[in-house]
């Protein structure tokens, strides 16, 4: 039998290659991932910078919530929760997927799940089949808002998000040296992606917090600039509970990224840069900035009558 130059090729090929020894698992028990894997995702060992606390939080809670339903990550087990959801619950899907695929990208950088996993459930990626809902407020519902305000604190609240557009988490982060009065700039320590921005503040603004502050007794220049009812630093379910009471005594549906919209709304309307707006919002892409803006059909026809 003759053997051609490939065949001889290809059998020494094999007669050279010696079997590489398997990496051992380090956690076959996924479970155990989950402890190390939060870890790396609030010390930044995970993708080179830290997570907000937000998104550590999110990610632990589907996390959690598969590994203890289905013992481990699957592709098999994720096209099951997919099915058992329903399909007008996008954002929850999309948040799962995310979830799950910085999970998944920790066991396999662990030897703890076959890399072909992330190329497997690309093909499962929830997608929008309807257009989401962009909630945003008009100026007169901002201005039934601050009518419906018992105290200088719940008008402040209003006021400070719709004229900054900060967002919900910043909000709740912002400690009293972050005012400077004299500049009227407001300091956002930690944004989005880690990033420090400033923003400046109104008159109404000002005025509210010099008011808020005056009522502070004891206060610190580290102390929280916003505390609940137990003198402990508001978070955001706590924000948007006080936004939902709120907007249910005006009849008006409200939220803290309702009034982030409006901010950009607001100001695209009267001509303000989306550039300034971009910048203002700590937005990396002024795309985003853009799908923020929910002008009206009916505006832009009251404009154009006026042109």
């Amino acid at each position: 039998m003759t053997v051609s130059k490939t065949q001889l090729k290809q059998l020494l090929e094999e007669l050279l290659i010696t079997e590489q020894p398997q990496k051992p698992t380090k956690y076959p028990d996924h479970k155990d991932a989950i402890e190390p894997w939060v870890k790396g995702m609030k010390t930044g060992t995970l993708t080179g910078k830290p997570f907000s606390s937000h998104t550590v939080k999110n990610y632990l809670r589907y996390v959690q919530y598969f590994v203890n339903t289905y013992g481990c990550i699957s592709y098999d087990n994720l096209v099951t929760e997919f099915s058992n959801t329903p399909i007008a619950l996008f954002g929850r899907k999309d948040k799962f997927y995310r979830a799950i695929i910085c999970f998944s990208k920790f066991l396999i950088r662990e030897n703890s799940l076959d890399e072909a996993f992330l190329e497997k459930v690309k093909g499962i990626k929830p997608k929008r089949h309807r257009p989401p809902k962009r909630q945003t407020l008009t100026e007169a519902e901002l201005n039934t808002l601050y009518a419906v305000c018992e105290n200088e604190a719940q008008e402040l609240i209003i006021r400070l998000l719709a004229s900054t557009g900060i967002r919900a988490s910043e909000f709740c982060d912002l400690r009293i040296e972050d005012v400077d009065m004299t500049t009227r700039i407001l300091t956002v320590q930690v944004g989005k992606g880690g990033k420090q921005r400033r923003v400046g503040l109104n008159d109404e603004v000002i005025n509210l917090l010099q008011e808020h502050l005056t009522s502070r007794e004891d206060k610190q220049a580290e102390d929280y600039l916003f505390l609940n009812r137990f003198g402990e630093k508001m978070d955001r379910s706590g924000l948007l509970n006080r936004l939902r009471r709120l907007g249910k005594k005006a009849g008006i549906q409200v939220s803290p990224h309702a009034l982030r919209r409006a901010f950009v709304t607001i100001n695209a309307n009267k001509g303000r840069s989306l550039v300034m707006l971009q910048i203002a919002c700590g937005h990396a892409d002024i795309k985003t900035t853009r799908s923020y803006c929910q002008t009206s059909e009916d505006e832009v026809i009251q404009a154009m009558q006026l042109w």
